[in-house]
């Protein structure tokens, strides 16, 4: 899974998964490794359902609970308001926009 992120990321694929029983469609920016030791992806959800009310936005997803992961042939420009490349909460990262 993370390799087929990584993939997205060079070439700025969107991405559809399901994440605690939702499905998401995002953007995804930056992979790496959170301090607690989990493999994360951080990525600006464009579509989908979400568990809090805000569906739209910058969010952090662990891949342990990601499923059915799949790469789409939309892409995206890689740039988004308030993106960081630096993201502090994973260190170290393994692939950014």
């Amino acid at each position: 899974m993370k390799d087929l992120i990584i993939a997205a990321i060079d070439n700025k694929n969107v991405v559809e998964f399901t994440y605690k029983n939702d499905l998401r469609v995002v953007e995804p920016f930056v992979i790496g490794v959170t301090s607690t030791g989990k493999i994360a992806l951080r990525a600006y959800q464009v579509g989908g359902n979400s568990s809090d009310s805000n569906t739209i936005g910058w969010k952090l997803f662990t891949l342990d609970k990601m499923n059915n992961l799949r790469v789409t042939i939309d892409n995206f420009t890689g740039v988004r308001e308030h993106y960081n490349p630096n993201d502090s909460a994973l260190n170290p990262i393994y692939a950014r926009v």
